[in-house]
């Protein structure tokens, strides 16, 4: 018999119009006449239709939720009772709870209020009994009630309190709980053992849920670092490059609430990056405690999991505000730490293995695609930078130059180029040699840097000539700011009594010249003269 019914639900798919006629045609074929007879034969009938069903549908489903909502809704409906809840049993706090309210499932028949009562207000009698027991049934009819159930069942207002555990191989995952308030409700044997069917059966798909939420869950995981590492070898800017990394980060890294970046240099951690769930960048949480969580990994290399921000040693003394999880990954060039990346959960104990394993592979992806971001900026900066002095050299000066002259002419704006001469500096050359001539050429460098404003640029053109764009200044702004540099220059101390000076030419856009090129002349032939006249009088 038990064969025959097993072809005929492979040959069927649940809501087929065949269905319901071939069970039932099938149950009444095998069954004896004399088995069950009149309106119980048929009510048994519908019920085994129903378990079919359920059992069928619950087997084909792979939504952990969707097998949850559809148990819990198949075991209310079955035994006719008011109400039927999932509850996930959570092995860390050791409580039942509802996944959500969606999933409580009623009866048509009216509901009373407080008939269903929170899980968090179980006593703790009966938790224990929940988590230990695969039934739990307790009827206001039985006379060998205890005290505490009786007193339970009158707090509450129900006749049936019914626990149907729902097991895997890693233990309990929850149960369906059912409960009715009508003092004429009564359970038949057979229900109860249709709802444990059930109940097994939902714990059976379950499982494979869970392998196949894992197996997905793992194909995207490598998906993104696959993406990962195409965006992270396709661009040198660090910024790009952080903000990239915290991107995928939370993506996998589900429902995390922001991801930090902090890069190690010199022993101190500094902020580069952040990025929240909801958007927002580059808005850093706080910044990092000595002992606490980002020093921690920077200086020990390893990744610390803190699953409980509330309890934890590295979090004495937090703001109350901070909660859930938190977990530091190290960011590593082989042993050494290049920065420390932070993901936060408001949930506590929210990271799985599976998830810092992909954490793991993407900080040693971001390690790195920071590294060579870095050298590329370091390279750049180096290429841009007179090693003298530390100043822009001539290539980033003619890139900022350009620059304000689009700025210039998209505002109408003007701005003037200054092009300066050291006086008296082959003196010092000639008297002290070369390498104390490096030290002055430096030490005036700073004090010309110092005494400028924040919107000029200053770069040095090699020997003793530097040039100096002086942003929205037109020619008689630019004559008071060069002479005031002169007096800067010439107060400064050089040995043995000898003075240097500063000459200067300058040209202004737009009313000397709208072309770079033509600024650079004009400037140039002044200071051309300056010196001409500077030494015809010291002759």
């Amino acid at each position: 018999m038990e064969d025959h019914l097993q072809r005929i639900i492979a040959q069927l798919e649940p809501g087929d119009e065949k269905w319901n006629d071939a069970i039932i045609q099938f149950l009444f074929e095998q069954l004896k006449p004399d088995d069950i007879l009149g309106e119980s034969r048929r009510v048994w009938l519908t019920e085994m239709l129903q378990l079919i069903e359920s059992v069928t549908t619950i087997a084909n489903l792979t939504n952990y939720q969707k097998i949850a909502v559809k148990a819990a809704a198949d075991i209310c409906k079955l035994m006719q009772a008011e109400y039927a809840v999932f509850l996930q049993w959570n092995a860390v706090t050791e409580k039942l709870a509802a996944l959500d309210d969606s999933q409580t499932f009623e009866s048509e028949s009216k509901l009373q209020q407080g008939a269903h009562p929170d899980p968090s207000l179980f006593p703790a009698w009966l938790q224990a009994d929940l988590s230990t027991q695969s039934t739990s049934i307790v009827v206001a009819s039985d006379p060998t009630l205890s005290a505490i159930q009786q007193e339970f069942l009158t707090t509450t207002g129900l006749t049936l309190f019914l626990w149907l555990a729902i097991r895997t191989d890693d233990g309990l995952v929850g149960g369906i709980l059912v409960t009715d308030t009508r003092p004429s409700f009564a359970l038949e044997v057979h229900q109860l053992a249709m709802g444990r069917m059930i109940a097994s059966c939902a714990g059976s798909a379950m499982a494979r849920s869970r392998v196949y939420a894992l197996a997905e869950s793992r194909v995207q995981g490598l998906e993104t670092l696959r993406q990962v590492s195409l965006v992270l070898t396709s661009h040198l800017d660090l910024q790009h490059v952080l903000d990239s990394i915290l991107q995928h980060a939370l993506v996998l890294i589900d429902r995390a609430q922001d991801a930090h970046i902090f890069l190690y240099e010199a022993n101190n951690l500094v902020f580069k990056a952040a990025l929240w769930a909801d958007g927002r960048k580059g808005q850093a949480w706080s910044q990092p405690r000595e002992g606490g969580l980002t020093y921690s990994v920077a200086r020990s290399g390893e990744l610390i999991q803190v699953n409980n921000m509330r309890d934890h040693t590295l979090y004495e003394g937090a703001p109350k505000m901070w909660a859930g999880s938190i977990v530091g990954l190290p960011l590593k060039i082989q042993e050494r730490v290049v920065g420390v990346m932070t993901i936060a959960h408001p949930e506590t104990f929210a990271f799985s293995k599976d998830e810092l394993h992909m954490l793991r592979l993407l900080g040693d992806q971001a390690a790195v695609a920071i590294e060579n971001a870095r050298l590329h900026d370091l390279v750049n900066r180096q290429a841009r930078t007179d090693m003298l002095t530390g100043l822009p050299n001539r290539r980033a000066f003619n890139e900022h130059l350009t620059h304000e002259l689009h700025r210039a002419e998209r505002y109408g704006h003007s701005f003037s180029l200054a092009v300066l001469d050291l006086d008296g500096f082959k003196a010092v050359n000639d008297a002290y040699g070369h390498p104390r001539g490096d030290q002055v050429l430096r030490k005036i460098a700073r004090h010309i840097q110092a005494s400028i404003r924040n919107s000029d640029y200053l770069a040095r053109f090699g020997g003793d000539e530097f040039v100096l764009l002086l942003a929205e200044a037109d020619s008689q702004t630019s004559k008071g700011l060069m002479r005031r540099l002169q007096e800067v220059v010439e107060a400064l101390q050089i040995p043995d009594g000898l003075k240097v000076g500063i000459s200067y030419g300058c040209a202004t856009f737009p009313d000397d010249a709208r072309a770079l090129d033509d600024l650079y002349r004009i400037a140039d032939q002044a200071l051309y003269v300056r010196k001409a006249e500077k030494t015809s009088s010291r002759k």
